[in-house]
């Protein structure tokens, strides 16, 4: 079953909460494995939580939600090539930056772990998080190919790679210092959209592969 927060919720003060959290889980050390001890590294104490929220669970959906669709939002219309790659590159570095890239990581993580104690929780953790960036980043390709930019192949396909693409570079946020992912960050990514609009721009190759980045 879905969790819905309550009616009463404030927007504000929820936005003030979302914030916070956001921050907890981003600056947090190690990897955490339940969303109750990111609160605890809050300034939010978690009575405000499951007023605003219902539960620890609603906290975490709409917090998955939020980082997912700040980095959707550089996916936006375009009228040509140079926009598409633009908003496709502003979006990649989204994806695989210190900032949401982490977070995204660290609740999806969260979520999965909480799959033992309610596996609705991880149905809607990918929904609202993972699920969600896969379904705009197809409805943009679909977009794309509807304003007469070149892209061959299905939307949710070509979704799905650049995803796999993204994948490798996302896990070196949380691993490798702060100072390495950001003086490599853009030079990477650059290269995996180049790799990416080489591969889905080519003469109708039906059989494309995910090309490798070294």
């Amino acid at each position: 079953m879905s969790i819905i927060p309550p009616r009463n919720a404030s927007g504000a003060r929820r936005d003030a909460i979302l914030r916070d959290v956001a921050d907890a889980i981003r600056n947090v050390d190690g990897d955490p494995t339940n969303i109750e001890s990111v609160i605890a590294a809050s300034n939010t104490r978690q009575q405000e939580v499951v007023a605003q929220f219902g539960s620890s669970s609603g906290l975490l959906i709409a917090l998955m939600e939020k980082v997912a669709r700040s980095t959707l939002e550089p996916l936006g219309y375009c009228r040509n090539e140079e926009e598409f790659r633009a908003n496709l590159l502003e979006f990649a570095i989204r994806m695989t930056n210190e900032h949401s890239g982490l977070q995204l990581q660290r609740l999806y993580r969260i979520a999965l772990t909480g799959v033992i104690r309610d596996a609705s929780v991880g149905r809607d953790a990918y929904r609202h998080g993972p699920g969600l960036v896969k379904d705009e980043l197809a409805r943009f390709f679909r977009a794309a190919q509807s304003a007469g930019i070149d892209l061959s192949g299905d939307s949710h396909r070509l979704a799905s790679h650049l995803m796999a693409l993204l994948r490798a570079r996302w896990s070196l946020v949380g691993v490798a210092p702060r100072n390495i992912v950001a003086a490599s960050q853009q030079r990477d990514v650059n290269q995996i959209i180049e790799l990416f609009c080489a591969g889905i721009q080519s003469e109708a190759r039906s059989d494309y592969v995910v090309p490798q980045v070294a």
